[in-house]
Protein backbone atom coordinates (compact mmCIF):
# COMPACT_ATOMS: atom_id res chain seq x y z
CA UNK A 1 0.00 0.00 0.00
CA UNK A 2 2.56 2.11 0.64
CA UNK A 3 4.44 1.83 -2.52
CA UNK A 4 1.42 2.63 -4.67
CA UNK A 5 1.01 6.13 -2.30
CA UNK A 6 4.48 6.68 -3.08
CA UNK A 7 4.23 5.83 -6.64
CA UNK A 8 0.36 8.36 -6.36
CA UNK A 9 2.64 11.25 -4.83
CA UNK A 10 4.87 11.32 -7.80
CA UNK A 11 1.94 10.90 -10.87
CA UNK A 12 0.82 14.20 -8.62
CA UNK A 13 4.06 15.51 -8.80
CA UNK A 14 4.28 15.03 -12.69
CA UNK A 15 1.06 16.24 -13.41
CA UNK A 16 2.15 19.34 -11.63
CA UNK A 17 4.85 20.21 -13.31
CA UNK A 18 2.93 19.38 -16.19
CA UNK A 19 0.40 21.81 -15.39
CA UNK A 20 3.23 24.63 -14.91
CA UNK A 21 5.11 23.84 -18.49
CA UNK A 22 1.22 24.47 -20.25
CA UNK A 23 0.67 27.61 -17.83
CA UNK A 24 4.35 28.68 -19.27
CA UNK A 25 4.06 28.28 -22.38
CA UNK A 26 0.53 29.85 -22.75
CA UNK A 27 1.61 32.96 -21.09
CA UNK A 28 4.77 32.74 -23.63
CA UNK A 29 2.63 33.16 -26.26
CA UNK A 30 0.15 35.52 -25.03
CA UNK A 31 3.27 37.76 -24.15
CA UNK A 32 4.51 38.11 -27.68
CA UNK A 33 1.50 38.38 -29.07
CA UNK A 34 1.19 35.01 -30.86
CA UNK A 35 -2.55 34.57 -30.47
CA UNK A 36 -4.69 37.00 -32.00
CA UNK A 37 -8.90 37.07 -30.50
CA UNK A 38 -7.88 36.06 -26.45
CA UNK A 39 -10.74 36.43 -24.36
CA UNK A 40 -10.03 38.66 -21.39
CA UNK A 41 -10.65 36.08 -19.19
CA UNK A 42 -7.50 34.11 -20.21
CA UNK A 43 -5.26 35.79 -17.37
CA UNK A 44 -7.97 34.03 -15.10
CA UNK A 45 -7.39 31.09 -16.62
CA UNK A 46 -3.54 31.19 -16.77
CA UNK A 47 -4.18 32.25 -12.47
CA UNK A 48 -6.01 29.08 -11.49
CA UNK A 49 -3.66 27.25 -13.69
CA UNK A 50 -0.90 27.98 -11.48
CA UNK A 51 -2.70 27.68 -8.27
CA UNK A 52 -3.92 24.01 -9.62
CA UNK A 53 -0.35 23.20 -10.25
CA UNK A 54 0.99 24.40 -6.92
CA UNK A 55 -1.50 22.61 -5.13
CA UNK A 56 -0.75 19.16 -7.22
CA UNK A 57 3.07 20.08 -5.85
CA UNK A 58 2.07 20.59 -2.39
CA UNK A 59 -0.12 17.18 -2.54
CA UNK A 60 2.26 14.97 -4.30
CA UNK A 61 5.36 16.17 -1.95
CA UNK A 62 3.14 15.53 1.24
CA UNK A 63 1.56 12.30 0.20
CA UNK A 64 5.66 11.17 -0.50
CA UNK A 65 6.72 12.43 2.28
CA UNK A 66 4.28 10.76 4.74
CA UNK A 67 4.25 7.64 3.09
CA UNK A 68 7.97 7.81 3.02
Amino acid sequence: MNMLMILLGVVLVVLSLYQFYTVRGTFKRLKSGETTSTSTFVVYGLWTGLIVAVFLLIGGIGTIIYFI
